[in-house]
């Protein structure tokens, strides 16, 4: 993984919004390695690779962001079969399976709604900060 500092894996589960923000430009990987100082192991629920796919049939410049996100994603992130059906819900499962293997594990979103949801779980997020512009770690002492 690139460091001696990590005892254990430490993963970054990516939600779609999350995905989507790379077409705009948006750093996603190098902002969140720079942030953990650390290169994590990048993982894409299934829910979350399907509602990309749904979003890429409906056309128009969010279809392109999601034919982007899901060309890197399939790239670079391994898929995590949750059963789910709902994203969130996927994202949630994933983090929550991750941890109960011991996993150092770490939420990608933008969406406010699961940021709360997965702090009542006690699950760390990296979310993205529209004012910045960037992807910020929500507790540094994650790790």
């Amino acid at each position: 993984m690139g460091t001696d500092k990590v005892a254990g894996k430490v993963y970054a589960v990516l939600d779609s919004n999350a995905l989507l923000q790379i077409y705009r430009g948006v750093g996603l990987f190098e902002q969140i390695e720079e942030s953990l100082d650390v290169k994590p192991i990048y993982v894409c629920p299934d829910a979350v690779l399907k509602e990309l796919e749904d979003i890429e049939s409906r056309g128009g410049e969010l279809s392109r962001a999601a034919r982007l996100a899901l060309e890197v994603a399939t790239g670079i992130c391994s898929e995590l079969e949750t059963g789910e059906k709902s994203g969130d819900n996927s994202v949630i499962k994933a983090a929550l399976e991750l941890q109960e293997e011991g996993s150092k594990v770490l939420v990608v979103t933008s969406d406010r709604e699961l940021r709360k949801r997965l702090r009542t779980l006690g699950i760390k997020t990296v979310y993205y900060r529209e004012s910045q512009h960037r992807f910020e770690v929500e507790v540094k002492d994650v790790l």
